[in-house]
């Protein structure tokens, strides 16, 4: 049964990762296009709260880390009482807001569905597959299909909101980098000699060591790249990403910034970049936000059409496995679906997708050029 009147206040509970913080962009920008005045507000973690800052869709932002999700190095109590904290600071707050509706937008355990109860919002929409089924006022049985995420989450939207179509969460929406993030980054880029945005960035890590592909495979890309003349920048975060990094750089003539760059000044180098090559991670998703073209490297584990990077612009390359997808939360031991990619494969991708940006970007250019002078 449908909410009886569209409402005018509604929360987008965000879970999981940053990489899923990205993907639900969609379905925000949907709804605000198809209802301008309503006020969305959203419920995420630290760690994607920063996509949600300044976006011009998003009326507030409330801030909800769960201790399964924290991939910092606190001791697990120490992560379960931080998360009581934050619950016990985030639900006042939702409540003062007097939502007419939330959607929980994560289709997996752990969702939001008894924060929704507890906050005494009144129509509430998510996923049985997550638990807490009961605490919905509109439960909605998964379904495997072959439609991207962003289009199963526009399909609880419509639930709430029936007159806007799911096919239609078709794109990222990203917060506009300010000015000032601009400037210093692009004069970042400048003193290193990479202003031309030729570059490609490879960003190696991953959250889950079982989406990682081989260390020397990254070195036959950076070698055949830096030997063609293409500019690399080394991009991640973390003690492990940036290790990783250095290495690679003291082996090749690339440029590090892993750990150097804030949330929007990522998103910035992303947006100059000729290409992006990278696993299934967040910076695939974002050069799809930018419109940058991506190589990105899947493995079997999930349904690759739920999670790939919405853009038309991406190479999309994963070992053909028979058990594949496996749905194996913990993979296997070979993990031959995303190790057995070659190089070879990666490179030609890479220096594929290169070649079309600039020649698509000088034609842009040329464009401008001659309307600047007619």
């Amino acid at each position: 049964m449908k909410p009886s009147r569209t409402p005018q206040r509604v929360l987008l509970a965000v879970g999981g990762h940053i990489g899923d913080a990205v993907i639900s962009t969609a379905t925000l920008s949907l709804i605000k296009r198809e209802h301008p005045d309503i006020e969305i507000g959203v419920v995420a973690a630290s760690w994607a709260a920063p996509i949600f800052d300044g976006h011009p869709d998003v009326s507030r932002v409330h801030v909800l880390d769960h201790w399964k999700f924290d991939r910092s190095s606190r001791p697990l109590a120490t992560k379960i009482a931080r998360h009581r904290r934050m619950l016990a600071s985030a639900l006042p707050e939702i409540r003062s807001a007097r939502y007419e509706a939330a959607i929980d937008l994560y289709a997996y355990y752990p969702n939001m569905a008894w924060l929704m109860w507890r906050a005494g919002i009144p129509v509430r929409v998510g996923y049985r597959s997550g638990g807490y089924g009961p605490l919905y006022s509109h439960p909605v049985e998964w379904k495997t299909t072959k439609d991207h995420t962003a289009v199963q989450q526009a399909r609880l939207a419509a639930i709430v909101f029936p007159s806007i179509d799911p096919t239609q969460a078709n794109r990222y929406v990203l917060p506009p980098v300010r000015r000032d993030v601009v400037q210093q980054t692009d004069e970042m880029l400048h003193s290193l000699g990479l202003s031309g945005g030729e570059f490609a960035v490879v960003h190696m890590g991953v959250g889950s060591a079982l989406r990682e592909w081989p260390r020397e495979k990254w070195r036959e890309v950076a070698r055949a790249l830096t030997s063609s003349g293409v500019p690399l920048v080394l991009t991640g975060a973390g003690p492990g990403e940036i290790r990783d990094a250095e290495e690679l750089a003291h082996e090749f003539a690339c440029t590090n910034l892993a750990g150097r760059l804030s949330w929007t000044s990522f998103v910035h180098v992303i947006s100059k970049a000729r290409v992006v090559i990278a696993p299934e991670t967040v910076a695939g998703h974002v050069a799809a936000a930018v419109g940058t073209p991506c190589v990105s490297l899947y493995t079997g584990m999930g349904n690759v059409d739920h999670w790939r990077p919405l853009s038309s612009d991406c190479s999309l390359l994963m070992n053909e496995v028979p058990c594949s997808p496996c749905h194996r939360r913990r993979g296997c031991d070979t993990m031959d679906c995303i190790r057995g990619i070659t190089a070879d494969k990666v490179i030609s991708a890479a220096m594929r997708e290169h070649a079309r940006s600039r020649t698509t970007s000088e034609g842009l250019d040329l464009i401008s050029l001659h309307r600047g002078t007619a």
